[in-house]
């Protein structure tokens, strides 16, 4: 094998891991960006739906104070 040749095996080898490395970290970003930007994030807890929705039939802890 010649010089030039062993210098074109190692960069095709070189360029392979390379693009192996930049797809993985573009499957990073996309994981990224969708937990920080994607639909789950404006997931709403039960909790939100219960005062959303007035779940505390007893009423909102100002109506139940009695006045001085």
């Amino acid at each position: 094998m010649t010089e030039e040749a062993a210098i074109i095996l190692e960069l095709r080898k070189e360029n392979a891991q390379l693009r192996a490395e930049n797809a993985l970290l573009r499957q990073k970003i996309d994981l990224l960006v969708k937990r920080i930007f994607g639909s789950s994030s404006e997931v709403l807890s039960p909790d939100q739906l219960e005062l959303l929705l007035g779940g505390n039939e007893a009423g909102p802890p100002w109506e139940k104070a009695t006045p001085p």
